[in-house]
């Protein structure tokens, strides 16, 4: 609530995925939640969140070994 900018990191190695201007107003207290932009910038920023937590997860994922 109190940045202008927020960046997202990728997992490893951690580099700037993402950079989101925020544009709220500069006198800005919790109320700023209930603005509809608040919801659609939490939501890009869990979808990228989400997206390289996946991404992670997927490079740790070994198969099993298969019985013989």
């Amino acid at each position: 609530m109190l940045a202008d900018r927020i960046g997202v990191m990728s997992a490893r190695p951690g580099r700037l995925i993402d950079v989101v201007a925020t544009r709220w107003p500069r006198e800005r207290d919790s109320r700023i939640v209930e603005h509809p932009e608040f919801g659609a910038i939490t939501a890009r920023l869990w979808k990228s969140l989400r997206e390289e937590s996946l991404k992670t997860i997927g490079r740790a994922f070994v198969p099993p070994a298969s019985a013989a």
